[in-house]
């Protein structure tokens, strides 16, 4: 066995040997004493948040982990054990945290069954989805971009809605990826059945577009509604609610050292 020291302070973390030759940069910083037998301490794993770290250690050992995935590629598939919409959400964010330890560790099997649980999860909020988004793009192994495509691909088709409930959060993904909304704009502009803005950019013009003529439409409801009270006040809270939710998650680290 090699005891992996994962974190800062560190939690041991005992994995065959065998299965950690499945990860070429595990096995090359093992090490061996008399005293205290196989071990493997890095830097790279100090910056590793242990909770983060079950999943790889539970795919270690028995090529899973949990929540299992049922039915796999299929469009049954889905997730065992989830108990609702609130699991279903921090399970999306999870798959980002370990997509990128599996590209930290050089583990595309981990990766692709990563993808496969990210998949399995839809319909997303927007939210976790930009913030995977964020933080995953570019990350596939050994050339596979499978992640990028699908990013891509569900970015495209529910890129209004995306924008409408996180423009803020939209724009930074774009301003991280540059070229994300550069292949967006081309999948709009080659697809006949997207009936959509060329760009997210547009689709935020368009937004811009649409509230201005529904101010002019409203004008004359002014005096019996304040806009800049009741209704701009709820508004205010839901944006403070928004930005307290993301201080920390996109744009700062969510797992520290990590997601940054």
């Amino acid at each position: 066995m090699v005891d992996v020291y994962v974190g800062n302070p560190w939690q041991i973390f005992r994995v065959k040997h065998t299965d950690v030759e499945l990860s070429s940069v595990l096995y090359n910083i093992v090490t061996f004493s008399p005293g205290d037998g196989y071990s493997a301490m890095s830097p790279l794993l100090s910056r590793i948040d242990p909770a983060d770290f079950r999943p790889v250690a539970e795919y270690f050992e028995a090529g899973e982990y949990v929540p299992y995935i049922i039915d796999a590629d299929t469009d049954y598939a889905y997730l065992d054990g989830l108990s609702g919409d609130e699991e279903s959400r921090e399970q999306v964010i999870q798959s980002g945290v370990v997509f990128r330890i599996a590209q930290l560790l050089e583990l595309p099997g981990l990766q692709s069954l990563t993808l496969s649980k990210f998949k399995a999860l839809q319909p997303y909020r927007a939210y976790e989805f930009l913030v995977v988004a964020g933080t995953s793009f570019g990350l596939g192994l050994a050339g596979d971009d499978r992640l990028d495509e699908f990013l891509f691909q569900y970015f495209a088709e529910h890129s209004l809605s995306l924008v409408e409930a996180e423009g803020k959060l939209v724009d930074q993904v774009l301003e991280k990826h540059p070229q994300f909304e550069e292949q967006i704009s081309t999948m709009h502009q080659t697809s006949s059945l997207m009936k959509m803005p060329r760009t997210t950019r547009a689709c935020l013009k368009s937004l811009e577009l649409s509230e201005a003529r529904l101010g002019q439409t409203e004008e004359g409801m002014a005096d019996i509604t304040d806009s800049d009270g009741i209704n701009g006040a709820g508004q205010d809270h839901q944006d403070e609610q928004a930005t307290e939710q993301r201080d920390g998650t996109f744009g700062v680290d969510t797992t520290p050292g990590l997601l940054g």
